[in-house]
């Protein structure tokens, strides 16, 4: 999610110059600080966020504030908020989660959660969370995950709720368990003490002690009550007549008060009121826009507001933006219909005024939920598409999609572009099982449509729609066809559909293993979405192209595209990445940088987590098998391949799943038994696993024609299967006793492998090819990379150093650890090490635990004294 959120929601609120302390509910919250939550549910105006607030000014605690409202129920936008109000006093909390809150396929709030109480559970201070106004939430969702929070909430951490009403949550069961603390209307009833207190005092009335006291009584020591009427009591000469007009229940007492205060205005101040109640925070510019008043006007009434205590609160130390009391809002709202007896034209006439004010001031969200307000569906939708970027893909897709819902059939029929972009944002969010009646009501709509131009973009975008559909099912000819449909009726300034097109048309041509049309197309796809600033597509159109660079033995190049996306800031990397630090723990895989591949695969997990790949984090989690059999743990690599088969089995997955077949033939391979490493069902795999059956048994014929089948299919191509097939036809030859044309085969086989630095293709295939390449140096055909690869095999299931020094490290550095060391001798802190290599303060201080182990130091002095000395810096 990317839109600002404004930073008054992570404000405590303002204390009163003279506030009532309430030493015995403070008492009870501190008490509280024991269990997990405190509950505070009360009607409006019974002090509840005062309360807290004090409480929270007296107390030494960190503390992280959250001011909550309607459009705060969508999961991703709460999520989000939370966050960000976490951040206020733990700056860097979460930032590996950050990139996936603003994808539009959010995670599960679940899975961020967990990332979150992982960090917050290594704080070793008290933080106190505040969620005010939780009843604004409507949202089983958050109400989940809400749940989920507080069964596994860290011991040091506390979470405060503030609420009108009951939340639907396990209230009883934690009750019963002891972690919940309750503050109800009963106790937060002022005494008569307090509410003369209160009174005289806070409202600097100067009522004799009866006069307080029944006041509270017909209140019912209701805060907000007392409040309202020390507004109206003020300049009464006989206070005891007018107690003895007041009566009645809290709603009429309210009704009363109400009447009375507004009555006591202006006629020009309570058109301001009544006027303005809709704005959910004010400022004197944008009430002087929605009233088209003189500029200065309103924040002139804002002041007076002010300081007459009408109910206003300044949301900033500067007093720019302001708020109203959230009861007084609501009853302006409910009188404003009676006060003026106006139509709802012109009500929306201000929502639209207000609309086009934060328009002018590039806050799109907003503008667009005042469009929405206004029911002025022409403008609303012109901001939620945007003019190259959608709103939806910047992480705003819920505000999108729930006015969306709200728009009558009859509304969506007649303008077919609605269904159209309805069905858009439900297939960026993946919602794909109400996805596809509204594609069926669309293309009807769209049928009916008679506009040409208009119609033929809309059928362009349908056609997107359905190859984005088909692509996860691995339809090539359906993602193909409809791809070269959309792309051919797509208007040009269709920008983001066409790039979305483009890498459906990609990935068509990649299933059907065109290499070169599916870069091209790969290659378009990421200009057009750096243009529109689509990092949904972006991720997936780079991850494409490096897998096409990668497939064609091009690392060098494969690797830069994968750490251009994946390096990116923690606040932008998407879920949609995780592709891409798969990749990249592929490359690095080959160049036999096992610690560095390990990093990026289980970042790759991670991001993939957060959208339910359930296919992509499982092939990854066989590729881990892979590296634990490179580092020579066998037992791990059998637990790890036990535990995946199980998980594979209990979601049905076909027994014979490709990944884990591929998985168990490499551990099988390592522990000699080869016919259990045939089993794969791929035919392309199975041939080349046959063949290296074959040369276990020295069966020289049949390896041979396994390995011709697949070089007659490879027809000279340069991949990866063709490096394979290369190599151990070298060592086929080889134990034929055809020593001169097993050598050229394997010279062949290098001149191919060379410019991306291929290792693993060797190292993997054992130590028959350590001794054919022995051969073929000592046959006079040395080179740096031959060299290489031995020293590799001298040392195999170890990082590289590429330092070229002798070293006294128990285990040579990666890369990314000597970078990360680099700038800790520059005199960078952890943060700036982070911003400068694009990692989380996590991830940095994980290479620092790593460099103190290798260096065998305590300290980042020691640490780069050590590497001094051993000629490592």
């Amino acid at each position: 999610m990317n839109d600002p959120l404004p930073n008054t929601k992570f404000l405590v609120p303002r204390q009163p110059r003279t506030v009532v302390k309430r030493a015995a509910l403070l008492g009870r919250l501190d008490d509280g600080l024991t269990g997990r939550v405190t509950l505070v549910s009360a009607p409006p105006g019974f002090g509840k966020s005062t309360l807290i607030a004090d409480w929270l000014e007296d107390r030494d605690h960190t503390h992280a504030w959250l001011s909550l409202d309607e459009g705060d129920s969508d999961p991703q936008r709460f999520m989000h908020c939370l966050m960000s109000a976490l951040r206020v006093e733990l700056p860097g909390l979460g930032e590996s989660v950050s990139g996936a809150l603003a994808s539009p396929q959010p995670p599960e709030p679940h899975a961020v959660l967990t990332v979150l109480l992982n960090e917050l559970a290594a704080i070793p201070t008290t933080i106190v969370l505040v969620l005010d106004d939780y009843h604004r939430i409507q949202s089983a969702a958050v109400d989940r995950a809400l749940v989920f929070l507080i069964e596994h909430i860290p011991p040091r951490l506390h979470l405060v709720m503030l609420t009108r009403e009951d939340p639907a949550l396990p209230l009883a069961q934690w009750r019963a368990k002891g972690w919940l603390n309750e503050l109800r209307q009963t106790g937060l009833r002022f005494s008569s003490e307090e509410a003369t207190s209160f009174l005289n005092h806070s409202m600097r009335l100067d009522l004799p002690g009866p006069v307080a006291t029944a006041l509270t009584e017909r209140t019912e020591g209701w805060v907000a009550g007392l409040q309202m009427a020390a507004v109206s009591l003020r300049g009464e000469r006989t206070p005891e007549q007018w107690l003895d007009d007041f009566s009645g229940r809290h709603r009429f007492i309210m009704d009363y008060l109400i009447e009375e205060v507004l009555n006591a205005q202006s006629v020009e101040l309570q058109r301001f009121l009544l006027c303005t109640a809709f704005l959910t925070r004010l400022n004197g510019p944008l009430c002087d826009a929605v009233l088209a008043t003189e500029p200065g006007t309103s924040q002139a009434w804002l002041e007076y507001m002010e300081r007459a205590n009408l109910f206003l609160i300044p949301l900033d130390q500067q007093r720019q933006w302001y708020r109203y009391h959230h009861l007084f809002s609501d009853l302006l709202r409910q009188q404003g219909t009676l006060r003026f007896q106006e139509d709802a034209m012109a009500a929306r006439a201000r929502a639209i005024r207000a609309s086009e004010w934060f328009e002018s001031r590039d806050d799109r969200l907003e503008a667009f939920r005042y469009a929405a307000m206004a029911q002025d569906i022409p403008r609303a939708r012109r901001l939620a598409e945007g003019r190259e970027s959608p709103l939806y893909m910047q992480g705003n897709a819920g505000p999108v999609l729930d006015w969306l819902r709200t728009l009558p059939t009859q509304t969506l029929d007649s303008s077919p572009v609605l269904w159209v972009l309805y069905a858009t944002v439900l297939s960026v969010t993946g919602r794909n099982s109400e996805l596809d009646p509204v594609l069926v009501r669309a293309e009807a709509a769209v049928g009916r449509h008679d506009i040409r131009d208009e119609q033929t973009d809309l059928t362009g975008r349908l056609a997107a729609l359905h190859a984005m559909r088909a692509a996860p099912r691995y339809e090539a000819d359906s993602v193909l066809a409809h791809s070269e449909t959309a792309l051919a009726r797509l208007a040009d300034t269709s920008v983001a559909m066409r790039s979305q097109a483009t890498w459906s048309l990609g990935f068509a041509h990649q299933l059907m293993g065109r290499v070169e049309p599916a870069a091209a197309c790969f290659q378009s796809a990421l200009t057009l979405s750096e243009q529109c600033g689509n990092d949904f597509v972006r991720n997936l159109a780079g991850t494409g192209l490096g897998y096409c660079r990668e497939a064609e033995l091009q690392l060098y190049p494969a690797e830069r595209l994968y750490r251009s996306l994946a390096e990116v800031p923690p606040a932008r990397r998407l879920p949609s990445a995780c592709e891409a630090c798969f990749g990249l723990s592929r490359v690095l895989y080959q160049w036999n940088q096992l610690t560095e591949a390990d990093e990026w695969l289980d970042e790759g997990i991670r991001l993939a987590g957060f959208i339910e790949q359930i296919d992509s984090v499982w092939t990854m989690k066989a590729f881990r098998i892979r590296l634990a059999l490179a580092r020579g743990h066998h037992d791990q690599a059998a637990e790890q391949l036990r535990a995946l088969s199980e998980a594979v089995r209990r979601q049905g997955y076909p027994v014979d799943w490709q990944p884990l077949r591929e998985a168990e033939a490499w551990l099988a391979l390592s522990q000699g038994d080869m016919p259990r490493a045939t089993t794969v069902t791929d035919p392309n795999a199975a041939a080349l696993w046959s063949a290296r059956r074959d040369l276990a048994n020295q069966d020289w014929d049949g390896a041979l024609r396994c390995l011709n089948s697949l070089a007659d299919d490879e027809n000279g191509s340069d991949t990866l299967q063709s490096a394979q097939v290369g190599l151990l036809t070298s060592l086929v030859w080889q134990g034929m006793g055809y020593t001169e044309d097993a050598r050229g085969q394997l010279i062949d086989c290098l001149a191919r492998t060379e410019p991306g630095s291929l290792i693993r293709l060797y190292l993997d295939e054992g130590r028959d090819v350590q001794a054919a390449l022995l051969d073929l140096k000592q046959a006079g055909h040395s080179s740096s990379y031959l060299n290489a690869l031995l020293d590799a095999f001298g040392g195999s299931g170890t990082d590289e150093t590429h330092s070229g020094r002798p070293s006294a490290l128990i285990e040579p550095l990666t890369r990314r650890e000597l970078a990360v060391l680099t700038l800790m001798a520059d005199g960078l802190s952890n943060q700036e090490i982070g911003d400068r290599l694009f990692l989380a303060l996590s991830t940095v201080k994980g290479y620092n635990r790593a460099l103190f182990d290798k260096l065998q130091v305590r300290r980042r002095t020691e640490a780069v004294a050590r590497a001094r000395e051993l000629g490592v810096l």
